[in-house]
């Protein structure tokens, strides 16, 4: 397979595919010639596992907070609103989750994706979090959990799709065989 620079891809007559016509003012050397140019519409799913898929809806289907690892809080002064308070409590929270403990809790299919979010710091190989809004240490250090909570279930969103429907894979079946 070739690729252009124009995102279209070079590819054999005989897959599943949808012609693509080429813009007039595309270069002829961006592609071999004698090969057609096609554009594949795979399903989003179609080239993950289905076992990891599978796993991943199970842990899913029973994962709750109190899996979740405790990792370790550190405190500090916050700054804001506190009046006389502020300079001399350290309600600040700050959150350290290590990726191999979360890694011990999460499926396959998760793990790498902990390396992509935007909380992940490579120095420490954690996801670090931060709160500073109540003047309670505690409520602090639980929305810490709860962002912990939200981020890997947006992981899990971004990266496990829903099972399909067997309608739907009746309806791409019959595609299928209209193509060939």
């Amino acid at each position: 397979m070739i690729s252009s620079r124009l995102g279209y891809r070079c590819l054999p007559r005989h897959s599943m595919l949808t012609r693509v016509v080429r813009p007039k003012t595309a270069h002829p050397s961006l592609c071999m010639p004698g090969i057609v140019q096609y554009k594949r519409y795979d399903a989003f799913d179609a080239h993950l596992d289905p076992e990891v898929l599978a796993e991943a809806r199970r842990w899913r289907k029973g994962f709750d907070w109190s899996m979740l690892p405790e990792g370790s809080t550190t405190f500090a002064r916050s700054s804001g609103p506190g009046g006389q308070h502020v300079n001399k409590t350290e309600t600040k929270a700050t959150s350290v989750f290590p990726v191999y403990e979360l890694a011990r809790v999460l499926p396959h299919a998760l793990r790498s994706a902990l390396q992509k979010s935007r909380y992940y710091v490579a120095s420490s190989d954690s996801l670090n979090f931060q709160s500073q809004t109540s003047r309670s240490r505690t409520s602090n250090q639980e929305e810490n959990k709860s962002k912990l909570w939200e981020e890997i279930l947006r992981i899990y969103d971004a990266n496990v799709p829903g099972e399909t429907s067997e309608a739907k894979r009746e309806k791409h079946r019959n595609i299928a065989k209209v193509s060939f």
